[in-house]
């Protein structure tokens, strides 16, 4: 039997940096991070939600490489992999103690949308604003406390994050419960725009919204769930607790 389209399995993933091996540092991994969570935080705070969850995934993936690489390891799979965080584990290197492997495993499934073919699904991702906004600040300030990069010096990297901070950035700062010591679930359940989207093969891309949604801070994010029969496209958003204002 062919294996040529078999995915490797988190041991075969997880080979340690070769001899010599020049690659990204967790430097360069925590920089180019640091810019797509930029890049997110702007985007869903201006309501550009699907762009915003994109690049949401790109930035915690690339963190999550950068703490692989800082323990010197790498792996060239992507967040899309349902074992990606067992591709992480069999490295050694073990988050799902401080980071809800729920949100991993939804924006692994925002990957997806990145491109839209007509041939792409069936996929579907809702996006809560400041519930994202929420998991996707916790996750960055907990990783960007775990990092410690020395220069070739032997002093500490000021990181581009700290630096923003300090500086009281707008684009950080904005809608950041960590930062502003906001209390989570006030924050989380607040009314907010809920989006949805929805792709499946040879249908119409769908997506739907709603101006004023109060999510619940349970750390679920498998809101809403779409259906296909036939023709027609069904979205549901049980049995998450959330309500329409």
């Amino acid at each position: 039997m062919s294996t040529k389209h078999r995915k490797r399995t988190a041991k075969e993933s997880s080979a340690e940096i070769p001899e010599r091996h020049i690659g990204w540092s967790g430097s360069h991994f925590r920089k180019v991070a640091f810019k797509d969570y930029i890049g997110a935080r702007v985007l869903l705070n201006n309501d550009l939600a699907l762009q915003g969850v994109v690049l949401a995934s790109t930035c915690i993936e690339k963190y999550l490489k950068a703490v692989l690489a800082s323990a010197g390891r790498r792996t060239g799979v992507h967040l899309d992999r349902d074992d990606f965080l067992s591709v992480m584990k069999a490295h050694g290197v073990d988050v799902t103690s401080y980071i809800n492997a729920t949100f991993i495993h939804y924006l692994g499934r925002a990957y997806a949308f990145r491109y839209i073919e007509p041939t792409n699904g069936p996929a579907s991702i809702g996006v809560e604003k400041y519930k994202l906004l929420a998991e996707l600040d916790y996750c960055v300030a907990r990783f960007e406390a775990s990092l410690v990069v020395t220069n070739p010096s032997g002093s500490i990297e000021v990181s581009l994050y700290a630096a923003a901070v300090n500086a009281r950035d707008e684009r950080v700062w904005t809608n950041n419960y960590v930062l502003n010591a906001l209390e989570k679930t006030a924050f989380v359940e607040q009314p907010s725009p809920l989006y949805g989207a929805f792709a499946a093969p040879l249908h119409e891309f769908v997506e739907l919204t709603h101006p004023r949604f109060k999510a619940t801070n349970d750390g679920n994010f498998d809101l809403p769930t779409f259906t296909v029969e036939g023709n027609r496209i069904g979205m549901s958003f049980a049995p998450v607790a959330g309500r329409f204002e």
